[in-house]
């Protein structure tokens, strides 16, 4: 985002892609993406352009994903009461000291294999879970990250998110620096995930 260094928003999800990616090495069937131009673009409406793009790609030469871990903002964390904020319809904690996982109908089983991994190896990671109706329709607000377009695909996909601008103050503005981020809470998303995706393998 223009005028933001971007440390919430998105460069803490790009980091644990790398800590996770790093601690797993080479694997068959996994791959790590980054994807571009998932803000709005200037005097545009477009967005999750990049991936739009690589799904729209592995649709069209039939390639099947048993999971998809979408990393958004993952390092803004706040113990005061009152700093979690929600969309409508939607119930959580009101300290934003948890890490939310969105999912939909089909990816329920994800959802449930983070929480498991979670609980199992880093029980003081707090996780939310949240299955969005109708591939997030209801709530655009679950559909503002790059695990839109796997849904809209028909794969299994979640979001893995602090919940950007429902929780950090600093979201979209030059004020989102690293300094303000929780190396420890991105350590412990990042541990259960390597979880997660260590069961799913096997």
């Amino acid at each position: 985002m223009a005028g933001s260094p971007g440390a919430d928003d998105n460069a803490s999800g790009v980091a644990v892609m790398l800590e996770v990616a790093k601690a797993l090495g080479p694997v068959d069937d996994l791959e790590f993406v980054a994807f571009t131009l998932e803000e709005p673009q200037p005097n545009a409406v477009n967005f999750l352009i990049g991936s739009k793009h690589f799904v729209k790609k592995m649709k069209s030469s039939k390639k099947r994903y048993r999971a998809v871990f979408i990393l958004e903002s993952v390092g803004y964390v706040s113990s005061r009461p009152g700093s979690q904020l929600l969309p409508p319809f939607v119930k959580a904690p009101d300290v934003g000291d948890f890490i939310g996982v969105v999912g939909n109908r089909r990816s329920t089983e994800l959802m449930e294999g983070f929480s498991k991994a979670a609980a199992g190896h880093v029980p003081g990671l707090k996780v939310v879970t949240y299955r969005a109706p109708m591939r997030g329709f209801l709530i655009p607000e679950t559909r503002f990250s790059d695990h839109a377009p796997f849904w809209d695909a028909g794969y299994p996909a979640v979001m893995i998110t602090d919940t950007a601008m429902f929780r950090n103050p600093n979201y979209h503005t030059p004020y989102d620096t690293s300094d303000t981020l929780s190396p420890g809470f991105m350590a412990q998303v990042a541990e259960a995930l390597i979880h997660t995706i260590g069961e799913f393998k096997q």
